[in-house]
């Protein structure tokens, strides 16, 4: 037997800068991009590989409370030095977080406890944002405002003179002995050129400068037109509502009364039906009362009429004519004899518009709901219905099992090409059920979750992958490990086994395809050895084999089993557990 490593110990300094990503300044969450040096006890860094961290931030160096938390299953250290961000992915870092105050941050290795906490230090950009907040909501104190000096308080005789000038006021105004252009007010100006208002200055009453000044008291008018100077009637040349061309027309108001005017008979129905505020030009030859050619033209934003019924019988003269009906969201057309549909709007997802994925209903509209929708992930063949979970971001539920599962290892539901039975797998059923998503779906992302065995809640691991079906994962190479690999069970998948006991510690694989000979195997999930044999006697997954010839047998297909020599252990050994498998 192997004994247990010893356990890795932060060294150096952690250094923390908040730089928020893909959102304004205003955005809720952020991202805190960490670095940090792993040494084992000796002080020399650890071994290069993939470990699996726990982040903590606190209020407090010891004890406190606990801000945030995310775990990360496999990063990579090199030279004991590794790089993160924290609230990149689906666990998000409130900015509420850090509210000025020293935050401390924590670290665990695997499984191993908190190393000692270190203080997030302030960069030069955040101290200064620290000071331009503490700036805000400082009052005034001595200052005078406008709201404390009365009306009238200040005079010419409180203002030095030449204190004031246009430069410290925001009208226009005269001056008492210089010209004063146009002036809102211009009382006592020795000249009020172009004053509104010219009461009482000094030359304005009898002035020859008051010109357009809207008050200029007894001016005399100089070339002006008065009431005697026009004619007692209008030359009859000169009369337009004499013409006799015209006559009719002044005396009604009717364009049609013009005499020799232009025929507008063809256009009775238009001129009857529509008034236009401008005048309406069609170019490339359409002429209105003609047909109407748009061969070289398009015709913008067309609206069609909209009606929940049948507008007119559809009969000879009908031919050709259209509308949306809107009791079905149908395209309506009549063919001389009935009307008949030849468009249909429909939702994405919809059985009459199957979508490629649920990720595209949702790309399409972000207000869906959870539910059925229809895919067809085969252009080659026929849509189905599959579940989606759009609160969480488009995942398509592709497999479903039951606490008794019969999907083990070697059942055909990992192996076969489609499945047409038309199983539609829910999140509540109890039941082995696999959608023809599971052999089609093409996605870069999985989700694999079980229900615990403590309190039957649903615990979830998302892993990343190559672009591919779940059957093309289920079946494909194994996912590379060696002796001494720790961890990577993670303590939400930890917590799926009865009390969170589990005692193998070595050989350790997370993910896709299990096949080990040995004791046990895995369709994915978790496996495990505590020894130097590799022979993944414990395991925790979908598609169990079982431990082949060792003891503990499992008998279902989703769940988990543990070897009986290691310690900690659960208890039971082996147990049945519903599970789900996601893709996106």
């Amino acid at each position: 037997m192997w004994t247990r490593p010893s356990l890795l110990v932060l060294a150096a300094t952690v250094a923390a800068l908040l730089t928020p990503i893909g959102a304004a300044a205003s955005s809720p969450n952020l991202t805190l991009a960490v670095q940090g040096q792993l040494a084992t006890q000796a002080g020399t860094p650890v071994a290069d590989g993939k470990y699996a961290l726990g982040l903590t931030i606190h209020d407090a160096s010891s004890a406190g409370t606990l801000l945030f938390d995310e775990k990360f299953l496999g990063i990579e250290v090199k030279g004991g030095l590794f790089a993160l961000s924290l609230g990149a992915t689906t666990t998000k870092l409130p900015e509420t977080v850090f509210d000025g105050s020293i935050r401390w941050m924590g670290l665990s290795v695997g499984g191993d406890p908190e190393l000692p906490r270190v203080p997030m230090l302030d960069v030069p950009g955040a101290i200064r944002a620290r000071v331009a907040q503490k700036a805000l909501g400082l009052e005034c104190t001595a200052c005078v405002l406008g709201s404390a000096i009365a009306n009238g308080a200040v005079g010419s005789d409180q203002l030095a003179a030449a204190s004031v000038g246009t430069q410290h006021v925001a009208f226009t105004y005269a001056g008492a002995s210089s010209k004063g252009g146009p002036a809102t007010s211009a009382l006592l100006a020795d000249m009020a050129t172009k004053a509104l208002n010219a009461e009482q200055a000094t030359d304005a009453t009898h002035a020859a400068s008051a010109d357009l000044a809207t008050s200029a008291k007894a001016v005399d008018c100089t070339g002006c037109i008065t009431a005697g100077m026009l004619a007692a009637s209008v030359p009859a040349e000169l009369d337009l509502a004499l013409k006799s061309s015209l006559k009719p027309v002044a005396t009604s108001g009717k364009y049609s009364d013009l005499e020799g005017g232009p025929d507008l008979s063809p256009f009775a129905k238009l001129s009857d039906a529509n008034t236009w505020a401008a005048t309406q030009t069609m170019s490339g030859g359409c002429a209105l009362g003609a047909d109407a050619q748009f061969n070289a033209h398009q015709a913008l934003l067309f609206r069609f009429q909209n009606a929940d019924k049948d507008p007119v019988t559809c009969e000879g003269n009908a031919v050709g004519m259209v509308y949306y009906n809107t009791s079905n969201n149908r395209m309506i057309v009549c063919n001389g004899k009935a009307w008949t549909v030849f468009a249909k709007a429909s939702a994405l997802g919809s059985q009459d518009a199957p979508a490629a994925s649920c990720k595209a209903v949702l790309d399409t509209d972000a207000a869906s709901a959870d539910g059925l929708y229809w895919l067809q992930t085969d252009p080659g063949k026929s849509a189905f219905q599959a579940y989606c979970d759009m609160q969480n971001g488009g995942w398509t539920l592709v497999m479903k099992t039951s606490d008794k599962s019969a999907y083990t290892w070697g059942h055909a539901a990992w192996t076969n090409t489609d499945d047409a039975s038309g199983a539609v797998p829910q999140p509540t059923d109890n039941a082995d059920k696999v959608s023809r998503a599971f052999y089609s779906l093409i996605g870069s992302q999985t989700k694999i979750c079980l229900n615990r065995y403590d309190d039957g809640v649903r615990a979830c691991e998302t892993l990343s992958v190559p672009a591919n079906t779940a059957r093309g994962l289920a079946n494909g190479a194994t996912q590379p490990s060696s002796q001494g690999t720790t961890g990577l069970l993670s303590a939400t998948w930890k917590g799926v086994v009865q009390g969170g006991k589990w005692g193998a510690n070595l050989w350790q694989r997370w993910g896709w395809s299990h096949p080990n000979g040995g004791c046990g195997t895995a369709r994915v999930g978790f496996t495990a050895d505590n020894d130097s044999s590799d022979s993944t006697d414990s395991g925790i997954g979908l598609g169990l084999g079982g431990n082949m010839g060792c003891t503990n047998q499992m008998s279902y297909g989703s769940g988990y089993y543990h070897y009986s020599g290691w310690s900690p252990q659960p208890s039971p050994l082996a147990a049945g557990l519903q599970g789900q498998i996601w893709v996106k």
